[in-house]
């Protein structure tokens, strides 16, 4: 309790969520596939096992998010990458079509799971439980090979501090 007590007080002097990465742990919600096949965040994070992962979670009327995607090609080579698509439409289908669009446009291929309205609740919930900040997008999660979350961005990938910090980042990773 002391350590938790400790780090909300640090973060309330606007430290990066990066301070607390090292103990968040993944809801295990429910998501779709792009094809439409159910599945969970545990499974898609297993499958990832013995690979450094980037798993960003972003939207589609998210511009930052949008226009991180050429970042996120380069880091592709450097990193697997993985997006947690938060749709804004009701149907799967929709939010099928529009995530389809958006990475055609961007000619951007990593994968993305869709985290349906179902889930949302419960995955920004544990967020802010985990973290006593609410939950933006896009946010960046660097996993290591173990699965383990090590460091957590919250916001564009654009400024050349965070490129400097999320490249040594990655760098101590793979």
């Amino acid at each position: 309790m002391q350590r938790r007590t400790f780090l909300l007080g640090l973060l309330s002097f606007g430290l990066s969520p990066r301070v607390y990465a090292a103990s968040f742990q993944f809801p295990d919600v429910g998501l779709y596939t792009e094809q439409g096949k159910n599945t969970t965040l545990s499974t898609v994070l297993e499958s990832y096992r013995g690979k450094a992962l980037l798993l960003h979670a972003w939207g589609p009327a998210c511009q930052p998010c949008i226009a991180d995607m050429p970042i996120l090609n380069e880091l592709e080579k450097k990193i697997a990458v993985h997006g947690l698509y938060l749709p804004i439409r009701n149907t799967l289908e929709e939010d099928q079509e529009i995530l389809k669009k958006i990475m055609t446009s961007q000619n951007h291929h990593a994968p993305n799971s869709i985290l349906p309205s179902s889930s949302k609740q419960a995955f920004f919930t544990s967020y802010q439980a985990q973290t006593a900040r609410s939950f933006v997008i896009p946010t960046y999660f660097f996993l290591s090979k173990e699965g383990e979350c090590i460091s957590i961005e919250e916001g564009t990938l654009g400024s050349k501090e965070r490129r400097k910090r999320v490249d040594k980042t990655i760098e101590n990773l793979v």
